[in-house]
């Protein structure tokens, strides 16, 4: 690559602010899916308990799990999505670091593969493709117990 085609340091600065606003925007659309997701949960619960009869209960059981289910996978879809931008814009991040700290590694934003963070615990991403998951796996659970329901009913 010739110098002429190489982005300046000022170029650099700008791609490196705009990646930094761009995560962390995105960041905040995961955490509101995220939110929403436990909150349509909660009402899909709170729906559950509304049932007053044996057949009843059957039923709104499986409609109630169906719609737990559409929503769980609406949300792992969405969730799986942002994460990637995120990922997107980290990697960009991390490819403009390279460059504009060569010489002060210990500036960086973000960790070059194989280092060790300071700090601990479950990433978050994980924490929310498994919590929606679970919750994906408990509307299943769910559907099968208000379908023996009713069929037994029936």
């Amino acid at each position: 690559m010739s110098s002429k085609d190489e982005p300046s340091r000022e170029e650099l600065w700008k791609q490196l602010r705009n990646a930094v606003v761009a995560r962390s925007s995105e960041d905040q659309v995961t955490w509101s899916i995220f939110g929403i997701f436990w909150a349509a949960n909660a009402l899909l619960l709170l729906a559950l308990f509304t049932a007053s009869d044996y057949l009843g209960a059957g039923r709104v059981v499986s409609i109630v799990s169906v719609v737990g289910i559409f929503t769980s996978l609406v949300g792992l879809l969405l969730v799986h999505r942002a994460l990637g931008y995120i990922g997107e814009y980290e990697r960009v991040i991390s490819d403009v670091e390279d460059i504009l700290f060569e010489k002060y590694p210990n500036f960086r934003l973000t960790l070059k593969p194989k280092t060790k963070s300071r700090i601990g615990g479950i990433p978050a991403r994980v924490v929310m493709h498994w919590a929606i998951a679970g919750f994906l796996g408990i509307w299943i659970i769910g559907f099968s117990i208000g379908l023996c329901i009713l069929l037994h009913v029936l």
